[in-house]
Protein backbone atom coordinates (compact mmCIF):
# COMPACT_ATOMS: atom_id res chain seq x y z
CA UNK A 1 0.00 0.00 0.00
CA UNK A 2 1.67 3.67 -0.96
CA UNK A 3 1.12 6.01 1.75
CA UNK A 4 1.94 9.90 0.82
CA UNK A 5 3.52 12.19 3.26
CA UNK A 6 2.62 16.20 2.12
CA UNK A 7 4.75 19.07 3.76
CA UNK A 8 3.80 22.62 2.56
CA UNK A 9 6.49 24.57 4.14
CA UNK A 10 8.16 28.47 3.05
CA UNK A 11 11.14 30.41 4.92
CA UNK A 12 11.68 27.61 7.66
CA UNK A 13 15.61 26.57 7.08
CA UNK A 14 15.73 26.23 10.64
CA UNK A 15 13.03 23.19 11.03
CA UNK A 16 12.60 21.52 7.54
CA UNK A 17 15.62 19.04 7.86
CA UNK A 18 14.19 17.51 11.10
CA UNK A 19 10.89 17.32 9.71
CA UNK A 20 12.23 16.20 6.65
CA UNK A 21 14.53 13.49 8.01
CA UNK A 22 11.86 12.17 10.49
CA UNK A 23 9.91 10.95 7.58
CA UNK A 24 12.94 9.22 5.85
CA UNK A 25 13.46 7.52 9.33
CA UNK A 26 9.96 5.22 8.88
CA UNK A 27 10.07 1.68 9.11
CA UNK A 28 7.55 1.39 6.46
CA UNK A 29 8.87 2.75 3.10
CA UNK A 30 6.29 2.42 0.46
CA UNK A 31 6.00 6.47 1.33
CA UNK A 32 5.38 8.68 -1.69
CA UNK A 33 7.05 11.86 -0.36
CA UNK A 34 6.06 15.42 -1.46
CA UNK A 35 7.44 18.66 -0.38
CA UNK A 36 5.39 21.98 -1.52
CA UNK A 37 7.95 25.30 -0.67
CA UNK A 38 5.81 28.45 -1.37
CA UNK A 39 9.12 30.60 -2.97
CA UNK A 40 11.47 30.45 -0.02
CA UNK A 41 14.18 32.97 -0.26
CA UNK A 42 15.62 31.85 3.33
CA UNK A 43 17.69 29.03 1.93
CA UNK A 44 14.89 26.60 2.80
CA UNK A 45 14.48 25.00 -0.86
CA UNK A 46 18.38 24.65 -0.75
CA UNK A 47 18.19 22.66 2.20
CA UNK A 48 15.35 20.00 0.75
CA UNK A 49 17.33 20.21 -3.03
CA UNK A 50 20.43 19.14 -2.00
CA UNK A 51 19.93 17.01 0.89
CA UNK A 52 16.73 15.17 0.28
CA UNK A 53 16.67 14.54 -2.75
CA UNK A 54 13.87 11.58 -1.88
CA UNK A 55 11.60 13.99 -1.86
CA UNK A 56 9.22 14.90 -5.07
CA UNK A 57 10.09 18.95 -4.52
CA UNK A 58 7.87 21.49 -5.82
CA UNK A 59 8.00 24.94 -6.05
CA UNK A 60 5.49 27.60 -6.78
CA UNK A 61 3.80 30.50 -5.57
CA UNK A 62 0.76 29.91 -3.29
CA UNK A 63 -1.90 31.94 -2.20
CA UNK A 64 -1.57 30.73 1.38
CA UNK A 65 -0.81 26.77 2.92
CA UNK A 66 -4.39 25.68 1.89
CA UNK A 67 -3.44 26.56 -1.71
CA UNK A 68 -0.26 23.92 -1.58
CA UNK A 69 -2.66 21.43 0.41
CA UNK A 70 -5.05 21.19 -2.49
CA UNK A 71 -1.95 21.36 -5.16
CA UNK A 72 -0.16 18.29 -3.12
CA UNK A 73 -3.80 16.69 -2.69
CA UNK A 74 -4.55 16.56 -6.55
CA UNK A 75 -0.87 14.87 -7.31
CA UNK A 76 -0.93 13.07 -4.58
CA UNK A 77 -0.81 9.22 -6.06
CA UNK A 78 -1.02 7.54 -2.25
CA UNK A 79 -3.94 5.15 -0.75
CA UNK A 80 -3.82 6.57 2.09
CA UNK A 81 -2.07 10.61 3.06
CA UNK A 82 -0.94 12.02 6.41
CA UNK A 83 0.26 15.67 6.69
CA UNK A 84 3.59 16.80 8.50
CA UNK A 85 4.40 20.41 8.82
CA UNK A 86 7.36 22.23 8.95
CA UNK A 87 8.25 22.03 12.00
CA UNK A 88 6.92 19.15 12.92
CA UNK A 89 7.96 15.12 13.89
CA UNK A 90 6.27 11.76 13.80
CA UNK A 91 6.84 10.67 17.52
CA UNK A 92 9.00 7.52 16.61
CA UNK A 93 9.78 5.93 13.53
CA UNK A 94 6.71 3.21 13.73
CA UNK A 95 3.55 5.78 13.24
CA UNK A 96 3.23 5.08 9.49
CA UNK A 97 3.67 1.20 9.67
CA UNK A 98 1.14 1.76 12.78
CA UNK A 99 -1.16 3.57 10.96
CA UNK A 100 -1.11 0.91 8.25
CA UNK A 101 -1.66 -2.06 9.80
CA UNK A 102 -5.17 -0.59 10.72
CA UNK A 103 -6.32 0.66 7.62
CA UNK A 104 -8.40 -2.60 6.67
CA UNK A 105 -12.11 -1.28 5.97
CA UNK A 106 -11.40 2.26 7.37
CA UNK A 107 -11.47 5.97 5.47
CA UNK A 108 -10.08 7.93 8.47
CA UNK A 109 -7.89 6.95 11.43
CA UNK A 110 -7.34 9.36 13.92
CA UNK A 111 -4.55 9.57 16.79
CA UNK A 112 -3.20 11.15 19.14
CA UNK A 113 -0.55 14.37 19.24
CA UNK A 114 1.60 16.20 21.53
CA UNK A 115 2.70 20.31 21.47
CA UNK A 116 6.27 21.16 22.27
CA UNK A 117 8.05 24.47 22.41
CA UNK A 118 11.47 25.51 22.00
CA UNK A 119 13.24 23.89 25.08
CA UNK A 120 11.52 20.59 23.94
CA UNK A 121 9.09 20.67 26.77
CA UNK A 122 5.54 18.99 25.65
CA UNK A 123 2.92 22.10 25.92
CA UNK A 124 -0.17 20.15 25.57
CA UNK A 125 -1.39 16.19 24.78
CA UNK A 126 -4.56 15.84 22.25
CA UNK A 127 -5.94 12.29 22.85
CA UNK A 128 -8.43 11.46 19.89
CA UNK A 129 -11.39 10.47 21.30
CA UNK A 130 -12.79 6.43 21.23
CA UNK A 131 -15.93 8.12 19.24
CA UNK A 132 -18.04 8.25 15.99
CA UNK A 133 -16.50 10.83 13.49
CA UNK A 134 -19.07 13.23 12.19
CA UNK A 135 -19.55 17.14 12.43
CA UNK A 136 -20.59 17.41 15.83
CA UNK A 137 -17.75 16.27 17.57
CA UNK A 138 -15.17 16.72 14.43
CA UNK A 139 -13.45 19.50 17.09
CA UNK A 140 -12.11 16.97 19.12
CA UNK A 141 -10.10 15.37 17.05
CA UNK A 142 -6.58 16.95 15.27
CA UNK A 143 -6.82 17.32 12.01
CA UNK A 144 -2.08 16.77 11.99
CA UNK A 145 -3.05 13.18 13.55
CA UNK A 146 -5.18 11.72 10.76
CA UNK A 147 -4.31 9.70 8.30
CA UNK A 148 -6.85 9.99 4.94
CA UNK A 149 -8.23 7.66 2.67
CA UNK A 150 -7.74 8.48 -1.08
CA UNK A 151 -11.62 8.64 -1.15
CA UNK A 152 -11.49 11.39 1.40
CA UNK A 153 -8.20 13.43 0.33
CA UNK A 154 -9.61 13.72 -3.14
CA UNK A 155 -12.82 14.55 -2.93
CA UNK A 156 -12.73 17.31 -0.06
CA UNK A 157 -10.58 20.52 -0.33
CA UNK A 158 -9.53 23.30 2.05
CA UNK A 159 -11.27 26.38 1.88
CA UNK A 160 -8.31 28.74 0.42
CA UNK A 161 -9.97 31.72 1.50
CA UNK A 162 -9.13 30.75 5.00
CA UNK A 163 -5.76 31.51 6.57
CA UNK A 164 -5.84 29.83 9.63
CA UNK A 165 -9.08 27.27 10.35
CA UNK A 166 -9.49 25.83 6.49
CA UNK A 167 -8.58 22.30 8.67
CA UNK A 168 -11.34 22.39 11.01
CA UNK A 169 -13.57 23.32 8.40
CA UNK A 170 -11.95 20.51 6.39
CA UNK A 171 -12.52 18.11 9.20
CA UNK A 172 -16.21 19.53 9.84
CA UNK A 173 -17.17 18.79 6.24
CA UNK A 174 -15.70 15.42 6.37
CA UNK A 175 -17.89 14.68 9.54
CA UNK A 176 -21.10 15.76 7.20
CA UNK A 177 -20.53 12.34 5.33
CA UNK A 178 -20.98 8.89 6.50
CA UNK A 179 -17.75 7.59 6.68
CA UNK A 180 -15.68 4.60 8.33
CA UNK A 181 -13.43 6.08 11.28
CA UNK A 182 -10.95 4.19 13.85
CA UNK A 183 -9.47 6.39 16.31
CA UNK A 184 -6.06 4.58 17.64
CA UNK A 185 -4.91 5.46 20.72
CA UNK A 186 -0.78 6.05 20.22
CA UNK A 187 1.30 9.45 19.66
CA UNK A 188 2.02 10.11 15.89
CA UNK A 189 3.26 13.74 15.66
CA UNK A 190 5.03 16.23 17.62
CA UNK A 191 3.88 19.41 16.77
CA UNK A 192 5.96 22.44 16.97
CA UNK A 193 4.08 25.19 19.21
CA UNK A 194 5.15 27.63 16.19
CA UNK A 195 2.18 27.15 13.56
CA UNK A 196 -0.03 29.99 13.04
CA UNK A 197 -2.89 28.95 14.73
CA UNK A 198 -0.76 28.47 18.13
CA UNK A 199 0.61 32.35 17.54
CA UNK A 200 -1.38 34.87 20.32
CA UNK A 201 -1.15 37.16 17.61
CA UNK A 202 -3.17 35.57 15.36
CA UNK A 203 -6.56 35.20 17.91
CA UNK A 204 -8.54 37.71 15.90
CA UNK A 205 -8.42 36.16 12.74
CA UNK A 206 -8.63 32.72 14.02
CA UNK A 207 -11.99 33.42 16.40
CA UNK A 208 -13.33 34.96 13.06
CA UNK A 209 -12.65 32.11 11.09
CA UNK A 210 -14.13 29.19 13.37
CA UNK A 211 -16.80 31.17 13.41
CA UNK A 212 -17.42 31.71 10.01
CA UNK A 213 -17.37 27.37 9.18
CA UNK A 214 -19.40 26.95 12.85
CA UNK A 215 -22.52 29.18 11.18
CA UNK A 216 -22.00 27.48 7.97
CA UNK A 217 -22.61 23.94 9.82
CA UNK A 218 -24.30 24.53 12.56
CA UNK A 219 -26.57 27.44 12.03
CA UNK A 220 -27.80 29.67 14.77
CA UNK A 221 -26.36 26.91 17.08
CA UNK A 222 -22.80 27.87 16.03
CA UNK A 223 -22.51 29.46 19.64
CA UNK A 224 -23.01 25.95 21.32
CA UNK A 225 -20.52 24.17 19.00
CA UNK A 226 -17.92 27.10 19.40
CA UNK A 227 -17.85 26.65 23.54
CA UNK A 228 -17.85 22.93 22.67
CA UNK A 229 -14.95 23.28 20.49
CA UNK A 230 -12.62 25.91 23.01
CA UNK A 231 -14.09 23.73 26.38
CA UNK A 232 -12.43 20.49 24.78
CA UNK A 233 -8.66 22.10 24.13
CA UNK A 234 -8.52 22.65 28.04
CA UNK A 235 -8.06 19.51 29.40
CA UNK A 236 -5.52 18.94 26.84
CA UNK A 237 -3.39 21.94 28.51
CA UNK A 238 -3.78 21.36 32.39
CA UNK A 239 -4.51 17.43 32.28
CA UNK A 240 -1.23 16.07 31.47
CA UNK A 241 -0.78 12.07 31.83
CA UNK A 242 0.52 10.74 34.98
CA UNK A 243 3.66 9.28 32.69
CA UNK A 244 4.86 12.73 30.56
CA UNK A 245 8.20 11.68 31.76
CA UNK A 246 8.17 8.41 29.62
CA UNK A 247 6.27 10.15 26.83
CA UNK A 248 8.87 13.24 26.71
CA UNK A 249 11.86 10.72 27.07
CA UNK A 250 10.85 9.10 24.31
CA UNK A 251 9.99 12.48 22.52
CA UNK A 252 13.77 13.54 23.09
CA UNK A 253 15.39 10.09 22.08
CA UNK A 254 13.34 11.09 18.38
CA UNK A 255 15.01 14.00 18.31
CA UNK A 256 18.30 12.90 19.26
CA UNK A 257 18.15 10.88 16.50
CA UNK A 258 17.02 12.81 13.89
CA UNK A 259 19.49 15.30 14.45
CA UNK A 260 22.95 12.67 14.37
CA UNK A 261 21.44 11.44 11.60
CA UNK A 262 21.35 15.26 9.80
CA UNK A 263 25.24 15.64 11.43
CA UNK A 264 26.14 12.65 9.56
CA UNK A 265 24.44 14.51 6.09
CA UNK A 266 26.71 17.85 7.57
CA UNK A 267 22.99 20.01 7.30
CA UNK A 268 24.12 22.50 9.69
CA UNK A 269 21.31 25.17 8.68
CA UNK A 270 19.32 24.25 11.59
CA UNK A 271 18.62 25.06 15.23
CA UNK A 272 20.16 21.69 16.76
CA UNK A 273 18.55 21.38 20.61
CA UNK A 274 20.99 19.28 21.89
CA UNK A 275 24.40 19.48 20.15
CA UNK A 276 24.25 23.03 19.28
CA UNK A 277 22.53 24.57 22.32
CA UNK A 278 25.61 25.71 24.52
CA UNK A 279 28.00 28.11 24.66
CA UNK A 280 31.35 26.79 23.37
CA UNK A 281 33.71 29.15 25.39
CA UNK A 282 37.25 29.89 24.64
CA UNK A 283 39.63 30.11 27.11
CA UNK A 284 43.41 30.01 25.20
CA UNK A 285 41.89 32.41 21.74
CA UNK A 286 45.43 32.40 20.49
CA UNK A 287 45.64 28.64 19.99
CA UNK A 288 42.27 28.34 19.06
CA UNK A 289 42.27 31.20 16.13
CA UNK A 290 45.48 29.80 14.93
CA UNK A 291 44.70 25.87 15.09
CA UNK A 292 40.75 25.79 14.04
CA UNK A 293 39.97 25.14 10.56
CA UNK A 294 36.33 26.95 10.48
CA UNK A 295 35.43 28.97 12.98
CA UNK A 296 33.31 32.00 14.06
CA UNK A 297 34.08 33.69 17.48
CA UNK A 298 31.61 36.13 18.90
CA UNK A 299 31.56 38.04 21.62
CA UNK A 300 29.84 36.75 24.83
CA UNK A 301 28.09 39.78 26.44
CA UNK A 302 24.46 40.40 27.45
CA UNK A 303 23.79 42.00 23.74
CA UNK A 304 25.02 38.36 22.18
CA UNK A 305 22.44 36.86 24.97
CA UNK A 306 19.86 39.74 24.39
CA UNK A 307 19.21 38.59 20.63
CA UNK A 308 20.04 35.32 21.58
CA UNK A 309 16.84 34.79 23.68
CA UNK A 310 14.30 37.00 21.50
CA UNK A 311 15.49 34.51 18.70
CA UNK A 312 17.47 37.34 16.54
CA UNK A 313 20.50 34.99 16.14
CA UNK A 314 20.65 31.17 16.71
CA UNK A 315 23.66 29.04 18.10
CA UNK A 316 25.27 26.93 15.27
CA UNK A 317 27.73 24.34 14.30
CA UNK A 318 30.66 26.53 14.33
CA UNK A 319 30.06 28.91 16.64
CA UNK A 320 32.61 30.19 19.10
CA UNK A 321 32.62 32.87 22.07
CA UNK A 322 35.57 34.59 23.98
CA UNK A 323 34.13 35.84 27.34
CA UNK A 324 33.35 39.30 26.57
CA UNK A 325 30.81 40.58 29.17
CA UNK A 326 30.47 40.30 33.08
CA UNK A 327 26.84 38.88 33.46
CA UNK A 328 27.38 35.33 31.64
CA UNK A 329 30.84 35.45 33.87
CA UNK A 330 28.98 36.41 37.28
CA UNK A 331 25.53 34.12 36.33
CA UNK A 332 26.64 30.71 35.41
CA UNK A 333 29.30 28.86 38.07
CA UNK A 334 31.52 26.82 35.20
CA UNK A 335 32.78 30.68 34.39
CA UNK A 336 33.38 32.12 37.88
CA UNK A 337 37.34 31.57 37.68
CA UNK A 338 36.59 32.99 33.90
CA UNK A 339 38.10 36.40 33.62
CA UNK A 340 36.32 38.86 31.35
CA UNK A 341 38.54 39.65 28.01
CA UNK A 342 37.20 43.28 25.83
CA UNK A 343 37.27 42.67 22.07
CA UNK A 344 40.28 45.37 22.19
CA UNK A 345 42.49 43.38 24.35
CA UNK A 346 41.61 40.30 22.74
CA UNK A 347 43.08 42.24 18.89
CA UNK A 348 45.89 43.77 21.39
CA UNK A 349 47.14 40.01 22.66
CA UNK A 350 46.52 37.86 19.04
CA UNK A 351 49.91 36.24 18.39
CA UNK A 352 49.09 34.69 15.02
CA UNK A 353 51.18 32.24 13.11
CA UNK A 354 52.97 31.48 9.80
CA UNK A 355 50.15 30.18 8.71
CA UNK A 356 47.68 32.87 8.69
CA UNK A 357 48.59 34.71 5.86
CA UNK A 358 46.50 38.13 5.92
CA UNK A 359 43.98 39.66 8.11
CA UNK A 360 40.62 40.82 5.82
CA UNK A 361 38.76 43.66 7.78
CA UNK A 362 34.58 43.26 6.86
CA UNK A 363 33.09 46.58 7.78
CA UNK A 364 34.10 49.65 8.78
CA UNK A 365 37.51 50.50 9.30
CA UNK A 366 39.74 54.34 7.90
CA UNK A 367 43.60 54.02 6.69
CA UNK A 368 45.03 54.87 10.00
CA UNK A 369 43.12 52.09 11.45
CA UNK A 370 44.79 50.04 8.69
CA UNK A 371 48.14 51.03 9.18
CA UNK A 372 47.83 50.55 12.92
CA UNK A 373 46.63 46.91 12.50
CA UNK A 374 48.95 45.69 9.95
CA UNK A 375 51.99 47.06 12.75
CA UNK A 376 50.20 45.37 15.17
CA UNK A 377 49.57 42.03 13.76
CA UNK A 378 52.68 41.99 11.34
CA UNK A 379 50.44 40.95 9.00
CA UNK A 380 49.18 41.95 5.58
CA UNK A 381 45.61 43.85 6.19
CA UNK A 382 42.86 43.99 3.51
CA UNK A 383 39.67 45.72 4.05
CA UNK A 384 36.38 45.24 2.42
CA UNK A 385 33.34 47.96 3.30
CA UNK A 386 29.99 46.70 3.75
CA UNK A 387 26.89 48.25 2.87
CA UNK A 388 23.77 48.81 5.06
CA UNK A 389 20.78 45.94 4.85
CA UNK A 390 19.51 42.95 5.22
CA UNK A 391 22.07 40.23 6.54
CA UNK A 392 21.37 38.79 3.31
CA UNK A 393 22.52 41.87 1.24
CA UNK A 394 25.24 42.47 3.47
CA UNK A 395 27.11 39.18 3.07
CA UNK A 396 26.12 39.13 -1.20
CA UNK A 397 28.71 42.43 -0.41
CA UNK A 398 31.46 40.20 1.25
CA UNK A 399 34.28 38.33 -0.72
CA UNK A 400 34.60 34.63 -1.34
CA UNK A 401 36.46 33.47 1.59
CA UNK A 402 39.82 32.17 1.60
CA UNK A 403 41.68 29.47 3.59
CA UNK A 404 44.30 31.01 6.27
CA UNK A 405 42.95 34.60 6.43
CA UNK A 406 41.52 35.89 9.63
CA UNK A 407 38.21 37.60 8.91
CA UNK A 408 37.39 40.33 11.49
CA UNK A 409 33.64 41.97 11.26
CA UNK A 410 32.97 45.57 12.36
CA UNK A 411 29.45 45.17 12.54
CA UNK A 412 26.94 45.30 15.54
CA UNK A 413 25.30 42.28 17.14
CA UNK A 414 22.98 40.68 15.98
CA UNK A 415 23.87 41.59 12.72
CA UNK A 416 27.74 40.65 12.61
CA UNK A 417 26.26 37.39 13.92
CA UNK A 418 23.59 36.57 11.35
CA UNK A 419 25.75 37.79 8.35
CA UNK A 420 28.91 35.12 9.73
CA UNK A 421 26.10 32.32 9.75
CA UNK A 422 25.30 32.93 5.84
CA UNK A 423 28.86 33.40 5.25
CA UNK A 424 29.44 30.28 7.40
CA UNK A 425 26.88 28.10 4.92
CA UNK A 426 28.08 29.76 1.73
CA UNK A 427 31.83 29.39 1.88
CA UNK A 428 34.29 26.54 2.43
CA UNK A 429 36.85 27.82 4.48
CA UNK A 430 36.24 30.72 7.06
CA UNK A 431 37.76 31.92 9.77
CA UNK A 432 35.91 34.83 11.24
CA UNK A 433 36.09 37.05 14.70
CA UNK A 434 33.50 39.19 15.43
CA UNK A 435 34.90 42.71 16.86
CA UNK A 436 31.89 44.84 16.60
CA UNK A 437 33.25 48.21 17.83
CA UNK A 438 36.63 47.37 19.40
CA UNK A 439 38.85 48.77 16.52
CA UNK A 440 37.48 52.06 17.17
CA UNK A 441 37.89 52.00 21.17
CA UNK A 442 41.76 50.11 19.90
CA UNK A 443 42.67 52.85 17.99
CA UNK A 444 41.56 55.65 19.45
CA UNK A 445 38.02 56.56 17.54
CA UNK A 446 35.95 55.85 20.99
CA UNK A 447 37.79 56.69 24.31
CA UNK A 448 38.77 53.44 26.24
CA UNK A 449 36.95 53.11 29.46
CA UNK A 450 38.87 53.92 32.47
CA UNK A 451 39.82 50.46 34.52
CA UNK A 452 37.65 51.55 37.45
CA UNK A 453 34.84 51.60 35.46
CA UNK A 454 35.03 48.38 33.80
CA UNK A 455 32.40 46.50 34.92
CA UNK A 456 29.72 49.36 33.55
CA UNK A 457 31.75 49.69 30.21
CA UNK A 458 28.06 49.22 28.58
CA UNK A 459 27.52 52.86 30.10
CA UNK A 460 30.73 54.06 29.26
CA UNK A 461 29.95 53.54 25.59
CA UNK A 462 26.36 55.77 25.94
CA UNK A 463 28.83 58.23 25.34
CA UNK A 464 29.04 57.10 21.79
CA UNK A 465 26.10 56.85 19.26
CA UNK A 466 24.03 57.19 22.47
CA UNK A 467 20.46 56.91 21.00
CA UNK A 468 21.34 53.81 19.16
CA UNK A 469 23.00 51.96 21.93
CA UNK A 470 20.61 52.97 24.44
CA UNK A 471 18.01 51.40 22.43
CA UNK A 472 20.06 48.11 21.50
CA UNK A 473 20.52 47.89 25.46
CA UNK A 474 17.04 48.58 26.64
CA UNK A 475 15.93 46.07 24.43
CA UNK A 476 18.62 43.53 24.96
CA UNK A 477 18.09 43.79 28.33
CA UNK A 478 14.39 43.16 28.09
CA UNK A 479 14.46 40.27 26.32
CA UNK A 480 17.25 38.58 28.59
CA UNK A 481 15.66 39.50 31.56
CA UNK A 482 12.56 38.41 30.03
CA UNK A 483 12.84 35.07 28.28
CA UNK A 484 16.21 34.13 31.12
CA UNK A 485 14.27 34.53 34.76
CA UNK A 486 10.25 34.04 33.86
CA UNK A 487 10.09 31.80 30.72
CA UNK A 488 13.43 30.11 31.61
CA UNK A 489 14.57 30.00 28.34
CA UNK A 490 17.74 28.53 27.33
CA UNK A 491 18.34 28.10 30.99
CA UNK A 492 21.03 25.41 30.02
CA UNK A 493 22.78 27.32 27.52
CA UNK A 494 25.63 28.53 29.84
CA UNK A 495 25.85 25.51 32.14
Amino acid sequence: MLVTVVTVVKNNKNFIARTLESVLQQKYKNIELIVVDGKSDDGTYKIIYDYFKEFKLISRKDKSVYDSLNYACKIAKGDFLCFLHSGDVYYNDKVISTFVKNVNGIDLISSNILYFNDNLNITRLWRAPNDTFNQYNSHKFSHTGMFYSKKIYKKFLYDENFKISSDSKFLSKIGTKKIKHKSINFYSVCMFNKGLSTEMSSLTQRVKEDLDYLIDYHKYKFLYYYFLKITHKIPSFINFASNINKIEKKMFYTFKKIEKSCLRKKIYQMEYYFFFKKIKLIKNINKFINNKNNFVLSALNLAFLGSLYSKKIIIYKDLYHWPDGYLPLMISRSYKNINKVAGRNLVRNIKLNNKIKEVHVLGNLNKDQKKFLRILLKKTVRHTQLPFGSPSFIASKCPKLKKNVIYFLTIPTPKQEQVSEILSIKNKNFKLVLLGGAINILTGVEKEVPKKLAYIEFLWRLRFETLKRLRRLISTTISFIFHSIFEKKYNNILK
